[in-house]
């Protein structure tokens, strides 16, 4: 790994599903795919947050 490299996340395989669409523009593909990483976020604290018993 050479010192630029240090900050960044290993490249990983996507999830089963996912995947390139052709006729997306590679900039577009790469805001649905940060779009689907901020829902996945939200979806996570949303049901950590239900999961606190009251």
């Amino acid at each position: 790994m050479t010192p630029g490299e240090a900050g960044k996340l290993p490249p990983t395989e996507r999830a089963e599903g996912q995947h390139m669409d052709p006729d997306l523009d590679p900039n577009l593909q790469h805001w649905q795919d940060r779009l689907d990483s901020y829902q996945w976020v939200v979806g996570s604290l949303v049901s950590l947050l239900d999961s606190i018993p009251t």
